[in-house]
């Protein structure tokens, strides 16, 4: 649970909006500073003014959290944080959760427009061989263990996903299954 920085590297977490650092315990982007980071990127001056602050903080793109003791727990990837509300939500944790589910092999969490709430999760869940599961369940696994607004709005029940593969194994094609949902859905996500 949570890594300390290497020696000679500084890190913070940050609220990726305003740049202020987070209070222990709060989710934000990950930055890093120090000997063992780059200094930018090679002859690509527009994307090292993106990624680096003037004081020479990287803005890794990471969401991550600092515990009482310093060390930085990783959340997810920032371009894949569900804005739900005024809240930031990281699909991670929400299939984590949904997997802790003894009847679910893999879970896979996307967000998909929402007029009132910005964005709304929506679950592709893979249930485990032989297992009969629905919809139902693993909203009553979820109601008043996680906050109402990190329930999925609609749960579908899958035998795969879309993937490309890879030599570290199968990469989940999550925009692909925003598209997928989005198509489906249309209004129904809605509460």
């Amino acid at each position: 649970p949570g890594v300390w920085p290497a020696p000679g590297l500084e890190v913070r977490v940050v609220n990726p909006e305003t740049g202020e650092p987070c209070k222990v315990g709060e989710e934000g982007e990950l930055w890093h500073r120090g000997d063992l980071v780059t200094r930018g990127y090679y002859k690509k001056p527009e994307e090292t003014a993106q990624a680096f602050t003037e004081d020479g903080w990287l803005r890794s793109g990471d969401l991550a959290v600092q515990d009482e003791a310093g060390r930085t727990i990783f959340k997810g990837r920032l371009r894949e944080v569900l804005r739900i509300s005024h809240f930031m939500v990281a699909p991670r944790e929400i299939e984590e959760f949904l997997m802790a589910h003894p009847k679910v092999h893999q879970a896979f969490v996307v967000g998909v427009p929402d007029v009132k709430l910005g964005e709304a999760p929506v679950a592709y869940v893979i249930p485990r061989e032989g297992e009969i599961l629905n919809e139902a369940e693993l909203v009553a696994h979820c109601k008043g263990k996680i906050a109402s607004y990190k329930i999925p709005r609609v749960i579908r029940l899958v035998k795969d996903v879309p993937r490309t593969p890879g030599p570290h194994g199968d990469k989940v094609q999550k925009a692909r299954l925003r598209e997928q949902a989005i198509q489906e859905l249309g209004q129904e996500a809605r509460p």
